[in-house]
């Protein structure tokens, strides 16, 4: 556990350890402050007003980290999740639990991606809707958060009060209400993890992993080597700039970045990160090394476009800022946050037998030949007196209660 976290982030916010000894498992405890001794907003209130204001920013960190039954779980308390290095996490593993635990006709925010165009889709819905109600694309998208309410799971805060448990979200990392008392919280842990190894997701939610991890690590190496050769190219858009997905937060609140790729000097950006830069670096380096190049290069947020030390939010790998999509014969893989993914196989057969079962040689509708040219809308118009019995919904919206605007077009005949 000691050796698992970056020492100059420990030195940066003064850290303090401790090793529990009543929690009964293998344990480490760290606490510390990110401080910073000026505001950011004193100088822009100095300039504005002539007033000079000295207010400093104090934000606290704690970190648990504890043995279970042989895996490593770290609580993060305010701001304590930013002591785990990036490279340690299972970004898989609270997407895997709410996916399993989340009742799909409650869901309260998802966050879905779509790979090829760096597009990212963020939807709140604090009373909780069906997921077939929002709209995803599951052979095209790919979940990356997912929160709702809890179907039924016996975690000990609910004992008393089955209605203290009310929702979860799952991304990387896993927010939801757990025991305080030592032994109620690795009961908790153990709950989550049998969760995670005897149940299957919900039949509603399965879409969310069909995108499985990498872990051949012959395959990383020739996916890496096509990447490698693709930095090496003018940029063609095959390659673009995706946001992590644990970091949206501290996206939003950037006002200056700063990458460093292979040198002393970095390059540096307000309001928003440079791809352009950051594949300039890439491409100018040595055949082979360009992808490394990336891992151990940095991109830096900041608070502030004056981007000043006392600024800075967080700090990342450079190669968690890209995305590229790359195919191996007939096989789709994907680089995200750093990691390679393929669309499960067996989810793509699926959804071919489905679709043949769909379309066939004879359709099961009989509807009147299109004429060239004809408008939509005439055609929509036409079927019923060509037809008996069927009747035209063109443009004649429905009111439910998800769309209680214009409503929504069911169908056109």
């Amino acid at each position: 556990m000691f050796d698992a976290l970056d020492a100059d982030q420990l030195a940066r916010v003064h850290a303090d350890f401790d090793v529990p000894e009543n929690l009964g498992a293998p344990a480490v405890l760290v606490t510390g402050s990110f401080e910073q001794p000026v505001a950011s907003w004193c100088d822009e209130i100095f300039r504005t007003t002539g007033i000079e204001v000295l207010r400093p920013v104090n934000r606290s960190a704690g970190l648990l980290m504890l043995a279970v039954d042989g895996e490593v779980y770290a609580i993060g308390y305010d701001q304590g999740f930013r002591l785990v290095p990036d490279r340690l996490k299972d970004h898989r593993f609270g997407l895997s639990f709410a996916s399993r635990r989340v009742d799909p006709a409650k869901i309260r925010d998802l966050v879905s991606h779509t790979p090829g165009g760096g597009r990212t889709d963020i939807t709140l819905i604090p009373s909780g809707a069906s997921v077939w109600s929002l709209g995803i694309v599951e052979h095209a998208q790919i979940v990356r958060r997912l929160g709702g309410h809890l179907d039924n799971i016996p975690l000990t805060i609910s004992r008393d009060n089955p209605g203290k448990i009310s929702s979860a979200e799952g991304g990387a990392g896993l927010r939801m209400r757990l025991g305080v008392e030592g032994a109620d919280l690795i009961a908790d842990i153990r709950a989550i993890a049998r969760v995670l190894r005897e149940e299957k997701p919900s039949p509603e939610l399965e879409f969310v992993e069909h995108v499985v991890p990498v872990d051949n690590p012959g395959l990383v190496t020739r996916l890496e080597a096509i990447l490698d050769d693709l930095l090496g190219q003018e940029p063609d858009g095959r390659i673009s700039v995706a946001v992590p997905a644990d970091h949206w937060d501290d996206y939003m609140g950037a006002r200056a970045f700063r990458a460093r790729i292979n040198s002393d000097a970095a390059g540096r950006s307000t309001d928003d990160f440079d791809l352009e830069y950051v594949l300039c670096r890439a491409r100018i380096q040595r055949a082979g090394s360009r992808v490394a190049a990336l891992r151990e290069g940095t991109v830096t947020l900041y608070r502030h476009d004056r981007a000043d030390r006392a600024d800075e939010i967080w700090t990342s790998s450079a190669l968690r800022w890209i995305e590229a999509e790359v195919f191996l014969d007939s096989r789709r893989f994907f680089l995200m946050d750093g990691h390679w993914y393929e669309i499960d196989q067996e989810y793509l057969k699926a959804i071919r037998s489905h679709a043949e079962r769909l379309i066939t040689d004879t359709p099961s509708v009989d509807l009147p030949p299109w004429v060239l040219g004809e408008k939509e809308r005439t055609y929509n118009a036409s079927v019923p007196d060509q037809r008996p019995g069927y009747v035209c919904f063109d443009r004649d919206n429905v009111q439910t209660a998800l769309h209680r605007g214009n409503g929504v077009e069911i169908c056109a005949c």
